[in-house]
């Protein structure tokens, strides 16, 4: 006989096990809810079929899903057998909430979380009798279901918080936060360019990103890399100098706000004598700039004398 004692404790125990099993994130997995396989994505495509005990197996299917950096698992139980998915996006719609308890059955490596319900008694197999799976049986209603409802759980680690993208907004320290399959958009500063989306894995980390400072162009001279707050020398030019190469000089100070070029210098005037350029001052021009001088061209000639 049951006295109201055993029944109160029985009852407060499986109210405990369905609050963890039903709770936020916990030990980096959070439960979804109870979907039909019609809702889950499409197999093979994009869902990783796993047979046998893995459908009763909780943890063996995080394992997994963490292996492969799957997003979600999925498992329907039928007594010591079951089948288990992994998968990324998503899954669509739920079953109606009168059939969601059926996917309250305990999973065998875990009684804390759920792990569906496949009673198919159509293939000879007996649904575990936890949670009413045993008298489930929606299939005539709905031929496709094959009187299977899956346990949805989603990867919710916590990556590392990370941060120190310079020149960035997310330039703090543990400034980018998330857990698995979380984004942070990172913008960078005006006068840099990178930055992006960084996105927490599944081994625990986001990608790096950076922000590197513009580098303006620069004709005949070394480009100006943009830097300082708020503008810099890219912003307000469209050629940005800071030294010049041999031959050039700089029309003023890189400065912010100003622009640059590398003006050609200017040679100092000449002239050749015998030449078409031999007046002071006839050959100038700038660097690297070609005149052309012609030289006079004088014939001289030999006379001979013999003695009569």
């Amino acid at each position: 006989m049951w006295t109201d004692q055993k029944i109160i404790y029985v009852s407060v125990l499986c109210l405990i096990l369905l609050v963890n099993a039903a709770a936020g994130c916990v030990n980096g997995w959070a439960y979804v809810g109870c979907f039909p396989e019609s809702s889950l994505p499409p197999y093979p495509s994009e869902r990783v079929y796993f047979g046998y005990s893995a459908g009763t197996k909780f943890n063996y299917m995080a394992g997994k899903a963490e292996a492969s950096s799957s997003k979600f698992i999925s498992m329907a139980r039928h007594v010591s057998l079951g089948k288990a998915h992994t998968f990324d996006a998503p899954p669509s719609t739920e079953v109606a909430e009168v059939l969601r308890g059926i996917c309250q059955t305990p999973c065998l490596d875990d009684t804390t979380r759920f792990c569906g319900c496949s009673n198919q008694a159509y293939r000879g197999f007996g649904g575990p009798s936890d949670a009413g799976c045993s008298s489930f049986n929606p299939r005539a209603s709905d031929p496709s279901n094959k009187n299977e409802v899956h346990a949805v759980y989603k990867n919710c680690k916590s990556c590392t918080p990370t941060g120190n993208v310079a020149n960035s907004n997310k330039a703090t320290a543990g400034s980018i936060t998330g857990t698995t399959g979380q984004t942070v958009n990172v913008t960078c500063n005006t006068g840099y360019t990178g930055g992006g989306t960084a996105t927490c894995s599944m081994g625990g980390t986001f990608n790096a990103l950076a922000c590197s400072a513009n580098t303006c162009t620069c004709p005949n001279g070394t480009p100006t890399i943009a830097t300082g707050s708020g503008a810099s020398l890219c912003d307000t030019a469209t050629v940005d100098c800071s030294v010049c190469d041999a031959g050039y000089t700089i029309s003023a100070t890189a400065v912010s706000g100003s622009a640059q070029t590398c003006n050609v210098d200017s040679c100092t005037a000449t002239y050749v004598l015998n030449s078409d350029k031999a007046t002071a001052n006839t050959i100038s021009g700038k660097a690297k700039f070609v005149v052309v001088v012609f030289c006079f061209y004088y014939q001289h000639q030999h006379i001979s004398l013999t003695p009569f």
